[in-house]
């Protein structure tokens, strides 16, 4: 295992789901040097409804009649053990500096300090593992509540830092607490924090605003950069004397951007991480990265310098960016509950949506028969009739809508080849519908792709071709998906997806 780049920063993971939890791929990265876990809400949503490794558990727990928020907290609870467990050896190893698993507390709870320190150790204890990070949002109802969980010994990741004002109050909190665990008689060299400041959504906000200015484009994509560099001279100078207890690192996230490198090469410094996805940390680890701090202080405030001059606020900025963010996140949360609620009633009955147009009408209708026979609740989205032409698009939206969402387990869509509705389907994010014409086919589409939808040709409509289309929709609902690297590649085409937002 490498620690870290030149023994200079640490890398931790963006997200980790089930499949990649137990099928050994994050434990390979992990021997490859990643030192820790960041759960992110928007990132679980994503894998919830685009992926199936949740089924059984949502299946089971919805049978037991657990409310949505329950399930999610089983499920989210079991890949944080489960990969707090692999990255023990790292915790032993860099003697609790390394190797945690950071989950997020409802974000609901922000506004309410009680109910917050409440969930927190309640999250703590129920885990039941040393090398686990509590994400506390740094807002001015929340740094009390960083102060408080320090005080308990619990470690704390202060997230959705932007503005230098924020950062110097999440890091006077950590030392508050800090000096309240040592009076309470706590081993302050146990307890450890970070201080995660994000960058590319700094830029994104700002540089629209350079384009209004008569400044030039030479300030576009850097005012994250210089913040940062700000920030971190803030975290040398506030540590340097400190002797309580650790230092409160700094974690640098959202470093995602075009150029993937960006963030990465700029912000190499000591006592830093960067939290990054599998396509970013391994360029990170390659013999090609020569990563370095870009700017030095007097760099930096000269650019901040330049934003004054054309009075754009970086702080102001930073300051409107959090307060979208925490409404976001606060979304997040309500649409994974959403989700997991329309996903249990699906899995529970085994809802499969089905649709097609007028050329593939007797077919579908077939398969609907035959699903019926066997167990499974059909969403017929129609047409209803061979005799009156509609458009397949229609359809293969509808239906793929349906499975997108979780209220299908997964859908079949039929037109007269089958393959205009298949790229319908296509076109709605989350969905890999793959046009299929034998059994071997469909298998395949499950094992390697994992597709949630089937496309299926309904022209010429014959018995012998109905037969062979039952075989096809029975294997590839028995077929489970081999995950491993096909994994990796599903992860691609959603980053494909992302980018097309």
């Amino acid at each position: 295992m490498t620690l870290s780049k030149k023994s200079v920063q640490s890398s931790w993971l963006n997200f980790a789901n089930k499949k990649s939890i137990e099928d050994g791929s994050f434990k390979k990265l992990i021997e490859r040097g990643i030192t820790g876990l960041n759960f992110f809400l928007s990132l679980f949503y994503q894998d919830l409804i685009s992926m199936d490794c949740y089924d059984n558990d949502i299946r089971r727990l919805s049978q037991t009649s657990a409310s949505p928020f329950e399930i999610y907290e089983e499920i989210i609870l079991k890949d944080a053990s489960k990969s707090a467990d692999l990255l023990l050896p790292v915790y032993g190893q860099t003697n609790g500096l390394e190797g945690y698993v950071n989950i997020e507390i409802n974000p609901k709870l922000a506004n309410n300090l009680e109910e917050t320190l409440k969930e927190g150790k309640r999250l703590v204890e129920k885990i039941g593992r040393p090398n686990v990070m509590i994400k506390v949002p740094a807002t001015d109802e929340c740094f009390e509540a960083i102060e408080e969980f320090t005080a308990m010994g619990i470690n704390v990741n202060a997230y959705l830092i932007y503005s230098i004002e924020q950062y110097e109050k999440t890091a006077l909190s950590y030392i508050k607490g800090i000096n309240k665990a040592k009076k309470n008689g706590l081993d302050t060299s146990k307890i450890y924090s970070v201080a995660s400041v994000s960058l590319s959504e700094i830029d994104e906000a700002i540089d629209p605003l350079v384009g209004e200015s008569d400044y030039d484009d030479d300030l576009k994509g850097c005012a994250s950069l210089a913040n940062a560099v700000n920030i971190y001279g803030r975290f040398k100078e506030i540590f340097k004397y400190f002797h309580s207890g650790n230092d409160q690192r700094i974690l640098w996230t959202s470093i995602k951007s075009e150029n993937e490198a960006k963030y990465l090469e700029d912000l190499v410094c000591k006592n830093t991480i960067s939290s990054m996805s599998e396509t970013e940390f391994k360029y990170y680890s390659s013999p090609n990265f020569k990563g370095e701090i870009k700017y030095n202080q007097s760099q930096a405030n000269e650019i901040i310098r330049k934003f004054d001059d054309a009075e754009i606020s970086i702080d102001s900025v930073c300051n409107k960016i959090l307060k979208e963010k925490i409404v976001e996140i606060q979304g997040d949360f309500d649409k994974i509950l959403k989700a997991i609620e329309e996903k249990s009633s699906a899995l529970r009955e085994n809802i499969i949506a089905i649709a097609s147009d007028h050329a593939g009408y007797l077919m579908k209708s077939y398969v609907a028969d035959y699903l019926v026979k066997n167990g499974y609740k059909i969403n017929d989205l129609g047409t209803s009739s061979a005799d009156i032409s509609v458009d397949y698009p229609d359809f293969g939206e509808a239906a793929a809508n349906e499975v997108a969402s979780g209220r299908a387990r997964r859908g079949i869509v039929v037109c007269g080849s089958g393959i205009g509705i298949s790229i319908a389907a296509n076109k709605v994010n989350g969905i890999r519908a793959a046009l299929v014409h034998d059994k071997d086919s469909a298998i395949m589409s499950r094992r390697h792709n994992n597709s949630n939808m089937i496309a299926l040709s309904g022209r010429p409509y014959t018995q012998e071709r109905a037969k062979n289309a039952e075989e096809i929709v029975k294997a590839w609902l028995e077929t489970e998906f081999d995950g491993g690297r096909h994994q990796t590649r599903i992860d691609k085409i959603a980053e494909i997806e992302k980018r097309q937002k």
